[in-house]
């Protein structure tokens, strides 16, 4: 039972870890399909894990588990150069044979796994002299994109934050899921990151460090995001107007509600503190007593 507003979120971090069963299962799916594009394409290496369950920044309400898969660019320039959008098709013809039945992603720059436990997002793509690759951009082109890079970078910033600064991630990540996950992942870790750089945990309460990323969160929202990797492209870059509205609207919001939560805090009104946490984490938030 939650009696204070730390117990509180440390039983919301308690539940954000892939059970045994979704790991082993994660890692089976991605061996499979390391296997399947060994033997039925020609590549450059064979498959990575990329994305949140590379970076270790998945948390169990997350349902995708990413995958790079670089084609031979000698063996496929000349049919798909300018064409990356039948480039997709034909990777997605080729899983749906062997998994049943798949999808190309909203976006179109991945061919999308449903199963049961997790959705696998395979991204084929050719390496790019420089380092990272080329994936497809949804329009028929390509785009510049490094996510090993990524997941070095969160690496070391986890470090230079004592390993805390992935649970923040974490925190963050699940505030936008539970308000309707209008950022992408890579997104929100990005800007945690960022927000805090230069900036020690010095009050480790994750109270205190979820109001201050929400409110810096709101600004930094409202216009394009960087890549950290030099050669890459916004990060937000396929963020929709409608939905960058809404994200700026949803962390105004709950950045003020974090504001009053961390005053009832400070005032010893935990009770009160716990009901504005559950409307910033859409009644997700644990109960109080």
């Amino acid at each position: 039972m939650a009696t204070s507003v730390a117990q509180g979120f440390n039983e919301l971090r308690a539940g954000f870890d892939l059970t045994d069963l979704q790991d082993d299962f994660a890692k089976t799916k991605i061996q499979n399909i390391r296997e399947f594009m060994g033997k039925h394409f020609e590549m450059a290496h064979s498959p990575i894990s990329v994305g949140s369950y590379a970076r270790k920044t998945i948390i169990r309400v997350e349902r995708d588990v990413d995958i790079v898969a670089p084609l031979d660019y000698p063996t496929y320039k000349d049919r798909y150069d300018n064409y990356s959008s039948a480039f997709l098709y034909m990777v997605r013809d080729a899983l749906n044979e062997e998994f049943g039945s798949t999808t190309v992603s909203s976006k179109k720059v991945a061919v999308k796994l449903d199963f049961s436990t997790f959705a696998v997002d395979v991204v084929p793509c050719f390496n790019r002299s420089g380092g990272g690759y080329f994936m497809p951009n949804g329009n028929g082109g390509w785009m510049a994109t490094n996510p090993p890079f990524h997941t070095e970078f969160m690496r070391l910033a986890n470090i230079s934050h004592d390993y805390k600064l992935k649970v923040l991630v974490k925190l963050m990540k699940f505030w936008n899921i539970a308000n309707g996950h209008h950022l992408s992942s890579l997104h929100v870790e990005l800007m945690t990151e960022k927000i805090w750089r230069n900036s020690d945990f010095e009050e480790n309460l994750y109270s205190y460090l979820v109001a201050e990323t929400l409110r810096c969160m709101e600004s930094w929202t409202r216009s394009s995001f960087a890549d950290p990797w030099e050669s890459g492209n916004a990060i937000d870059v396929q963020l929709s107007s409608d939905e960058r509205d809404m994200a700026v609207r949803m962390l105004n919001e709950d950045a003020e509600n974090a504001r009053k939560a961390e005053e009832f805090r400070k005032n010893g009104q935990i009770e009160k503190a716990f009901e504005r946490w559950g409307v910033i984490y859409h009644h997700q938030f644990p109960a109080y007593g």
